[in-house]
């Protein structure tokens, strides 16, 4: 039966009732008031510390849950309590707890912040220039952690770039009263995709395709080596969302609709990210969003202006249904606790309208008494302002500000990301403020400090707060080996949803190759890579006359797709003479290249081009194909019928499921490559005739018609292929 939803709100006299439930579980300010049992840990005989676990709202919290057990759907009781979490004994207790009861509350605060690189970004300054951080803020504030954001890079992006940036960082906060050392966090989510030349991998949907866990802790491995290489010890990946709306902005970051993918495939990325140890060439994880980002239901999304342009954001920071969560989107999570993952990062979502990041119940009694979580959480970027508080239409935005922090801190979030100094400095002022006031616990702050402390411990970075020397070089930025692993990752990823003996492609055929990500290394990358929202290969510049010259020049390091089937062609040249030639007919002029070559097979690489979360929703009728590969396609047409082209194959380069039904009839073969990233020889090796064949299988259900989306497995509506669906080359 399902529960009934709750569409409760936080208010400044539920953050009181917080404070009262906290008081009465026999706690004071400091922990080591708590009674405990006197078969509790600190006596050697139990390995946790004997706070009062039990909800109001009747979730079991005194033991992990098993996947098999994550079912019935997640409660939303209508009081919020703060209720502390179980202190485990591990190998760094002792070190955490010496730490600990050394800190100033200033300390404590400042490690529970995360600060961004640039002290001001280029939009918000007077004169339109990144203010870097003043590297004495660390000692000023003792911040705990620093992140670079999408496409915020130190100099000219080089690894000797990042390592001075993170060393100058480190080297102030080392020298703070008790030597903590900082920790930097990247968005390293399909490969350092920050970085130029590093090795782009496929993004998530494509690595869902693979359904190959040990290929994708393989990828992360890779991922993590190159993260090592620039002096970073932090990953803000995997994303372990559970995508159930292609309109979704943000779908190619989720493995997939259905939760086994995500539970096939979470632990694997986190080991491959940590490894045993979380140093050396490994790093940090961090499983997101949690939870249930994507649930989100269209219309619910989020709208700010400030974040430019007047489009709505349909589903991005919406709302997902509490009684999809545990079915759906918690599995994966429970994954990625078991692998240890070191942190879990805050949802911008809400659920039944409780915003996550003031959901105590879903972070405080769900992650970390109910699944054991030991690490720390933390905010996505400006994630506390998502919060949604009753009566704030007549708050000041300095009171909702607190309001939203005091709720946050409050509900479990351990770390904030909060990137710009203006913010910051009220953070910690609120912060500070409402512990002295008694608003927030100093229980609650001992308990977000001693997690993060924990994981530093456990990551090494104490022993080595600038990480291994011996494994930080550009030498291990985009080695071959490396390409190879993403190479690979392209091949099984790729889906054969039709095959009109359009392929396989032989090196004596004569090929065309066309469409706008043919020959673009920066539409194949997609979203977050280089840039937040990604970024193209095509330059434009407006002329003095007014005109406008576009150019080609290579958004990073790799082999577009047009350029892996030229190598093959190259490669397996033969020496008979019975070559064919590649041409390429590029998306501006919209003719045959050649007037009297005859092309046996068209390679028409259409779809979308980059986006990412926030500008990525788009409307159900926005799912096709675009006017641009419309027009290449009718090209493409006319030259069959007239007997210059035989058959005509499409590579489709997006991060959903695009409605094709009305042209897929006209195609011999039809590809989906996802957002393969760098290694566009991957593609080739799959459409060529050789030992490679066609393994991927559809992470997602391809949608028929356009008001049929959403469309899932198990939805009973007609799909144009199927969840699970994907051809080999011996397929009928």
């Amino acid at each position: 039966m399902k529960k009934q939803k709750s569409t409760r709100l936080l208010s400044a006299m539920v953050l009181s009732a917080m404070l009262n439930t906290l008081f009465l579980a026999g706690c004071t300010d400091d922990v080591s008031d708590c009674e405990i049992p006197e078969d509790s840990a600190l006596t050697g005989e139990s390995d946790n510390v004997g706070v009062d676990t039990s909800t109001e709202s009747g979730i079991a919290t005194d033991s992990v849950i098993s996947t098999d057990s994550v079912s019935d759907s997640v409660s939303v009781s209508d009081s919020d309590s703060v209720t502390e979490t179980e202190i485990p004994v591990t190998p760094e207790t002792p070190q955490v707890e010496n730490l600990l009861a050394q800190m100033t509350l200033d300390e404590k605060v400042g490690q529970m912040l995360q600060v961004e690189r640039r002290e001001t970004p280029s939009w918000l300054s007077e004169d339109g220039l990144d203010v870097e951080l003043n590297p004495m803020d660390m000692q000023t504030y003792f911040i705990g952690s620093v992140l670079s954001g999408g496409g915020s890079v130190p100099g000219n992006n080089t690894v000797a770039d990042w390592q001075a940036l993170v060393t100058k960082l480190q080297d102030s906060a080392l020298q703070t009263r008790l030597h903590i050392p900082m920790l930097y966090g990247v968005d390293a989510v399909h490969g350092h995709s920050n970085v130029y030349g590093a090795t782009i991998m496929p993004h998530n949907i494509g690595l869902g395709a693979t359904r190959d866990p040990d290929l994708v802790r393989r990828v992360s491995q890779v991922t993590a080596a190159e993260v090592a290489a620039t002096s970073i010890p932090w990953t803000f990946s995997p994303c372990v969302a559970v995508s159930r709306d292609e309109r979704w902005g943000r779908s190619y970051e989720s493995v997939g609709e259905e939760p086994e993918i995500a539970i096939l495939l979470s632990q694997a990325s986190v080991q491959g990210f940590q490894g045993a140890t979380m140093n050396g060439q490994n790093v940090i994880a961090t499983a997101k969003h949690y939870v249930g980002d994507g649930g989100t239901l269209f219309g619910t999304g989020s709208y700010d202006p400030s974040q430019g342009g007047d489009r709505m954001q349909f589903m991005d920071r919406g709302d997902t249904p509490a009684e999809d969560i545990r079915d759906i989107h918690l599995p994966g999570f429970v994954e990625a606790v078991k692998a240890g993952v070191g942190s879990v990062m805050i949802s911008f979502t809400s659920v039944d309208g409780v915003s996550m990041h003031a959901n105590s119940e879903l972070i405080q009694g769900v992650l970390k008494r109910e699944l054991g979580f030991d690490g720390f959480t933390i905010s996505d970027w400006d994630g506390i302002k998502e919060i949604d508080l009753d009566g704030q239409e007549t708050m000041t935005p300095d009171d909702l500000f607190k309001a939203q922090v005091i709720a946050s801190v409050n509900a479990g979030v351990d770390m904030f990301m909060i990137p710009f100094k203006a913010d910051w400095l009220r953070f910690l002022s609120i912060v500070k403020t409402a512990v002295t006031e008694g608003v927030i616990p100093m229980s609650r702050i001992d308990d977000a400090v001693r997690r993060i402390l924990r994981i530093k411990f456990r990551a090494g970075l104490f022993d080595k707060p600038y990480g291994d020397p011996q494994f930080q070089s550009e030498a291990f930025l985009g080695t071959p080996e490396h390409r190879a692993v993403a190479r690979e990752a392209v091949r099984k990823s790729l889906v054969l949803l039709r095959n009109k003996e359009g392929l396989p492609l032989t090196t004596t055929q004569n090929i065309l190759v066309t469409g706008k990500n043919a020959n673009n290394i920066g539409h194949q990358c997609g979203g977050w890579t280089l840039s937040w929202q990604g970024g193209s290969d095509l330059i434009t510049t407006v002329n003095e006359d007014g005109s406008e010259t576009t150019t080609r020049a290579k958004y990073t390091e790799g082999t577009t797709i047009l350029e892996g089937i030229q190598n093959y062609m190259t490669s397996h040249a033969a020496t008979d003479g019975t070559n064919g030639v590649v041409d390429f007919m590029s998306e501006f002029a919209l003719a045959l290249p050649n007037d009297t070559q005859h092309y046996n097979v068209a390679v028409a690489v259409l779809g979308e081009t980059p986006y990412a979360e926030w500008f990525g929703d788009r409307y159900s009728e926005e799912l096709v194909l675009d006017d641009e590969d419309l027009d290449v396609l009718d090209v493409l047409y006319e030259a069959r019928d007239a007997g210059r082209v035989d058959k005509i194959v499409v590579v489709l380069v997006s991060g959903r499921a695009l409605v094709v039904t009305d042209e897929v009839q006209n195609w011999d073969g039809f590809v989906s490559a996802w957002l393969p990233g760098s290694e566009g020889d991957g593609v080739a090796d799959v459409l060529f005739d050789n030992e490679f064949d066609f393994q991927g299988k559809l992470p997602v259900t391809w949608p028929r018609r356009i008001d049929l989306i959403p469309v899932n497995d198990g939805d009973y509506q007609e799909a144009l292929y199927t969840y699970g669906y994907g051809m080999t080359m011996m397929t009928e």
